[in-house]
């Protein structure tokens, strides 16, 4: 999350990976689209949120 992010969610709960809302006060459109098009520029450029390596693959048992 962008500072920018941070300021605008002044008002919510949030945690490392979540925002607490609620249908009484729910996150403002313009947030939503925001967050959307920051998720679909990491997706196009292979960077992940968190930077990190992607996950090696599980090791596969002899199936003989």
């Amino acid at each position: 999350m962008t500072k920018c992010t941070q300021d605008e969610l002044q008002g919510f709960d949030t945690t490392k990976s979540a925002i607490h809302f609620s249908t009484a006060k729910p996150l403002p459109v313009s947030l939503v689209r925001k967050f959307v098009k920051e998720r679909m520029a990491q997706n196009e450029t292979g960077v992940s949120a968190k930077n990190s390596v992607t996950p090696s693959r599980r090791k596969q048992g002899n199936r003989n």
